[in-house]
């Protein structure tokens, strides 16, 4: 009867031993997946960081001056020089649209304007 307890004893040791490990194994692999997603996070937070960055340079002021500047055919007119330029009015709306299409990117909008009051 004693060496049945033991047998037992031992048994239910060996079990409750190797049900610790395989928790532990399962707990240091899931620390291991968490930390590879923290680092994938890590890495698109970063690569999100440089795109806003290259688009902030991209689409500042002065990088566009610099850019119409090096351009070869944007010459800047001299002071005492007459441009003449085509007037009709198809042409000066869609301009206008344009231009309102290229300064819609940095939040500007149609200008207001006031209208007086008669009291």
């Amino acid at each position: 009867m004693r060496f049945g307890k033991f047998i037992l004893t031992v048994l239910i040791a060996t079990g409750v031993s190797l049900f610790y490990v395989y928790q532990q194994t399962n707990i240091y692999s899931l620390a291991y997946a968490q930390n590879k997603k923290d680092q994938a996070y890590q890495d698109l937070l970063d690569k999100n960081n440089l795109l806003r960055y290259n688009l902030n340079v991209v689409t500042s002021l002065s990088f566009m001056d610099n850019k119409v500047l090096a351009a070869p055919e944007f010459e800047m007119p001299s002071e005492g020089r007459v441009v003449k330029m085509d007037s009709s009015k198809e042409k000066v709306v869609i301009a206008k649209n344009k231009l309102a299409e290229v300064f819609s990117i940095f939040g500007f909008k149609s200008q207001a304007e006031a209208k007086s009051v008669s009291r």
